[in-house]
């Protein structure tokens, strides 16, 4: 998928469902990581020639974040290295996207077992009238998942990589990135940039949104800000964290909401969803 295929099923936003579906609510469900089984194995893979000792996802995540820093700082006018980092950060790329689509199509990577009944429960049981999928992830797992559990329910749904999709490695997002960087393009700048305003106008549609597998990490400030600019409605009635870490992913939503609109936030852990957990009420 193409930057141009990316941000025009941004600009679609949510995707009708089909008749004889007639429902009122939109929805917003967002996928991280932690949704997808051995996701950083894929990217451990491809960084581990680079280390003399055995990395984990923690260490793979900071040496990224590091790379991004050293190409920033290259791109002062008295620094000589800016070529050499993009080419390693187009070589680190490359090698990712390598590896992802040798995983996904191996099914070494895949979605937890947990995404159908959270879909049932939070989607499909709904009164909704669209849906739009924000896939924070770099392989297409969730995407064909998704569609697949949706098949009875919904048309295709497209599936936004906001942080870009391994069929197209310059479109990769690597951890503390942004749209507009110093060392990327005009275009590429502006393209990413319209992509996220074109994801929070369509996220302030919505009612209801769906975290799942998403640490909203520091490290992502310009997603969090993305998410925070999409909630900043009074349309935006409740926020459902699923997650192992739900309690500590909470305080990061509440950090992020608009204090004039009232927003219901609850934590389910994904294996246990009879058990709600509510952090904020209306």
């Amino acid at each position: 998928m193409t930057r141009e295929e990316i941000i025009e099923k941004a600009k679609k936003g949510f995707i009708p469902a089909p008749s004889p579906m007639t429902k009122s609510n939109k929805i917003t469900l967002a996928v991280g990581a932690g949704a997808v089984e051995n996701a950083w194995n894929p990217v451990i893979k491809a960084l581990q020639n680079d280390f003399e000792f055995e990395i984990d996802g923690d260490c793979a995540n900071s040496y990224l974040a590091r790379i991004v820093y050293l190409t920033r700082f290259y791109t002062h006018p008295k620094a000589t290295l800016l070529k050499e980092m993009l080419s390693n950060v187009k070589r680190v790329k490359l090698g990712i996207c390598k590896q992802l689509k040798k995983a996904e199509q191996a099914k070494s990577i895949r979605a937890r077992k947990d995404l159908s009944s959270i879909l049932h429960k939070f989607v499909f049981s709904d009164d909704l009238a669209s849906l739009m999928v924000l896939n924070t992830n770099w392989d297409t797992v969730m995407d064909k998942a998704i569609n697949k559990l949706a098949e009875p329910y919904y048309e295709h749904i497209p599936v936004i990589h906001i942080h870009g999709e391994a069929s197209q490695p310059d479109s990769l997002y690597l951890p503390s990135e942004m749209a507009v960087e110093a060392y990327r393009t005009e275009k590429e700048s502006e393209d990413f940039s319209t992509m996220h305003r074109n994801v929070w106008s369509s996220m302030e549609l919505s009612s209801k949104t769906i975290l799942y597998g998403l640490s909203l990490d520091p490290l992502d400030a310009e997603l969090c800000q993305t998410l925070a600019a999409g909630w900043s409605t009074p349309k935006c009635q409740e926020i459902i964290i699923i997650d192992p870490q739900h309690e500590k992913i909470a305080k990061r939503v509440k950090m992020l909401t608009d204090k004039r609109y009232k927003t219901e936030i609850t934590g389910y852990l994904p294996w246990d969803l009879s058990n709600k957990t509510v952090y904020q009420t209306k």
